[in-house]
C-alpha cells in the first residue's frame, strides 16, 4: 500500500481539525489478495440495497485485488472524492462524490459491479446521511452526474439508476453491453491516489471469476465501509 497525506487544519480538537481542513489524501495498492468477508464487511449492505448477491461476493476465500485506489482533495473541511476504485476479481467499485467533516454529513456515490457467473451488474448507490447513522439507497441519475463530473470513471445511464417492479434495470443494460465500464480502470485511479509519484503497475486483467461458490449471508454496510476509509 502506497499512502500519502498533506493536510493542515485549525482547531482545539479533531472534529475542529477536520472540520477546517485543507489537504490531500492518497490511498493506492496493487496486485494484492483479501479475504472475500473483507468485501463482505466493506460492501455487503450496499449491495444489498439494490438488489445485487452480497453473499456470492462476500463468499470465504482469497479475491484477487488488481488495484484499489482512493484520491481525496479537502478544502475547508469538505473532502472531494476524485477517485475511489476497486478492482477485484468478483467485484469492481468506483465512486466519488464528498464529505463534509465539519457537520459530519456524506454525499457519496459507489457504483459496484459483481464479476460472477459472467455477468457485469452495476447499479450506482448513494450513501448518504451522517457519519453516525449513513443511508443507503439506489442513486438519482442527478446525483451519479454530479459525482461523475470529478471522479474517474464514474459513468451510468439513466436505465441503470431506475428501479423496475422490484428489480433494476442495470442487470438488463449490461447483459445488453451498453453503458459498459471502460476496459481498465487501473490506470488513471492509481495515478490520482499515488498524489503523483510513481508505483507498480497493475496486473494484465484476466477475465472474472468463475461462480459455484458458498454464499455465507451478508454483513457490514456504509458504517463499516466509512471506517475503513476515514478512520471513523
Amino acid at each position: 500500500m502506497q499512502a500519502g497525506l498533506s493536510a493542515s487544519g485549525t482547531g482545539d480538537s479533531l472534529h475542529d481539525l477536520l472540520g477546517s481542513v485543507n489537504g490531500q489524501l492518497g490511498l493506492a495498492m496493487v496486485n494484492g489478495t483479501v479475504d472475500g468477508q473483507v468485501l463482505s464487511r466493506l460492501f455487503g449492505a450496499i449491495l444489498s440495497a439494490v438488489d445485487l448477491p452480497a453473499g456470492l461476493v462476500g463468499a470465504q476465500g482469497p479475491v484477487a485485488v488488481r488495484c484499489f485506489g482512493l484520491r481525496m482533495d479537502a478544502t475547508n473541511g469538505t473532502g472531494q472524492i476524485s477517485a475511489l476504485t476497486l478492482d477485484s476479481s468478483r467485484l469492481l467499485v468506483q465512486g466519488g462524490g464528498s464529505v463534509n467533516f465539519g457537520d459530519e454529513t456524506l454525499g457519496v456515490i459507489i457504483r459496484p459491479q459483481v464479476r460472477l457467473a459472467g455477468d457485469e451488474i452495476g447499479v450506482p448507490v448513494q450513501i448518504g446521511g451522517t457519519f453516525a447513522d449513513p443511508t443507503t439507497s439506489v442513486a438519482p441519475l442527478a446525483a451519479v452526474a454530479g459525482a461523475a463530473k470529478s471522479a474517474v470513471g464514474l459513468t451510468v445511464s439513466l436505465a441503470e439508476a431506475v428501479p423496475v417492479g422490484g428489480s433494476l434495470l442495470g442487470g438488463i443494460v449490461n447483459r445488453l453491453g451498453i453503458g459498459s465500464s471502460p476496459t481498465d480502470v487501473c490506470p488513471a485511479a492509481l495515478a490520482l491516489a499515488r498524489l503523483g509519484n510513481p508505483g507498480p503497475a497493475a496486473a494484465p486483467e484476466t477475465g472474472a471469476n468463475s461462480a459455484g461458490i458458498n454464499t455465507p449471508a451478508a454483513s457490514g454496510g456504509p458504517k463499516n465501509l466509512l471506517n475503513a476509509l476515514f478512520g471513523k
